[in-house]
């Protein structure tokens, strides 16, 4: 059970993001960037493409074209005024010297029946499989959920739970035990030789014959494949904020991971290149799985986010972060509504112990291998202007911001996706710029950033989905 601060600084996040995100009080400064309807980024896209056949008609007598310099002076230092406060940037813009900046057409992609997606996956965790019973929850995990209804709620300020009246919970304590009543046991498994036929949806989980227990999650948009026994990821930035655990004081480090950050790192990318086809890693940091009855520590190690491969665009996962774009300035034409795809793995020494993917893609085509971007000093003031946009509601007070200064935290050449013109279900993975930045007020409680999205080709504004 987590502690009610962690609830509280959801909260907290949910305040903060309503603030940034609201649709009142001051005008904006200045809208700074071009509407979407004007056509530049198709413009663009099609003189990428020209050129590209061009060059690919002429190639026997040419020599390989030498990238441009795309960005040299890569450190940011600067003070954003707004009225009665600041927003500090002081960093090294995260982008390549020079590269190839390719645009790829996506559409979603969900799971079917015999996908070759899933056998890979499936003959990488299932291999020498004994026996095969229905998936989680087990009656013991519907008991286990019983166990934590009666326990309630745990209060930071007494640093006991509080019971819940029995009266409200009996009517979800009664479901729970129906649940339990037709599901199976543990240890309730009958022979198997492989995992074959698996259908969607399913539930289903496999013992090997080193009698590892792998659990399969799977529906049409969702996968999880997890080795027994599954409790909560939770990373070590929540144990160092004191918000992960009852009564684990703040500054908690995680001490006993056996796997080096450097060897999950290569299991990861190998898996993500040979398994995944195309998959890079965007970020990892150290993880632990805990039970969530107990609140035992299973196992310590690294909790690690993939991204598609794009080009010498850089790798990054905006899942975990709100969209910094106010309400009014968001340019509903690039308000994509292809969900968020995610992959999210669980290393320890043992391996991969745990693997997610949601909203599966396919890319039908590389649209352009390369495709010229607004020079860096024009997408400065584009993120400038935009900061500022979705700031000037605040520091209406006389005394300065209610939420006080705030900082730049990063900024990063990155890709997001897009709506083709005219093709419904079809968008553009391309290259975007993300800047994360935050109150002070709100950084140093733990609570994430939010994250404005520049499109780098035309620099309009991408409303992202978290």
């Amino acid at each position: 059970m987590l502690k009610k601060t962690f609830v509280s600084g959801i909260l907290g996040f949910t305040v903060l993001s309503s603030l940034l995100l609201a649709a009142c009080q001051a005008t904006p400064i200045e809208e700074p960037v071009i509407g979407k309807e004007d056509g530049v980024y198709e413009m663009k896209l099609e003189q990428a493409r020209t050129e590209e056949q061009t060059q690919a008609q002429d190639s026997v007598d040419s020599a390989t074209p030498v990238p441009s310099i795309y960005i040299d002076e890569k450190h940011w230092t600067e003070d954003i005024a707004l009225k009665n406060f600041t927003f500090h940037i002081d960093l090294d813009v995260e982008a390549p010297t020079s590269g190839a900046f390719p645009v790829y057409s996506v559409t979603a992609a969900d799971f079917e029946d015999k996908d070759e997606r899933l056998t890979r996956i499936f003959d990488y965790f299932l291999k020498d499989v004994v026996a095969m019973r229905q998936g989680a929850p087990t009656r013991e995990d519907y008991n286990k959920e019983i166990e934590m209804l009666l326990r309630g709620v745990f209060d930071d300020e007494s640093g006991t739970y509080i019971a819940p009246n029995q009266e409200e919970i009996q009517g979800e304590i009664d479901d729970l035990l129906n649940a339990a009543a037709s599901a199976p046991a543990e240890d309730e498994f009958s022979p198997a030789q492989s995992w074959s036929n698996i259908r969607i949806p399913s539930s289903l989980a496999y013992r090997l014959d080193n009698q590892e227990v792998w659990d399969i999650q799977m529906e049409s948009t969702f996968l999880r494949v997890s080795k027994l026994p599954i409790g909560v990821i939770q990373p070590e930035r929540w144990a160092l904020a004191g918000t992960a655990l009852p009564n684990e004081p703040a500054g908690t480090q995680f001490h006993n991971i056996k796997i080096s950050q450097q060897d999950a790192e290569a299991l990861v990318a190998d898996f993500g290149a040979t398994i995944m086809k195309g998959f890079i890693i965007s970020s990892i940091e150290k993880g632990r799985v805990v039970d969530s009855l107990s609140c035992e520590t299973l196992t310590e190690g690294w909790s690690v986010e993939c991204v598609r491969s794009c080009g010498d665009c850089l790798p990054f996962s905006y899942q975990r972060y709100k969209d910094g774009n106010t309400l009014r300035f968001t340019d509903a034409a690039y308000a994509s509504s292809l969900p968020l795809e995610t992959v999210s793995v669980f290393v320890d020494e043992t391996g991969i112990r745990s693997f997610t993917w949601m909203n599966p893609l396919k890319i039908e085509e590389q649209a352009t291998s390369t495709i010229e971007l607004l020079p860096f000093d024009r997408a400065q003031e584009i993120i400038r202007q935009a900061i500022k946009n979705s700031l000037s509601w605040s520091g209406d007070n006389e005394h300065g911001s209610g939420l006080g200064n705030g900082k730049v935290t990063r900024v990063i050449l990155s890709s997001c996706y897009i709506p083709q013109k005219d093709s419904p279900d079809h968008f553009y993975l391309t290259p975007t710029w993300f800047v994360l930045l935050g109150f002070d007020k709100f950084l140093s409680q733990g609570v994430p950033e939010q994250a404005i999205a520049i499109n780098a080709v035309d620099g309009s504004r991408i409303e992202i989905k978290s």
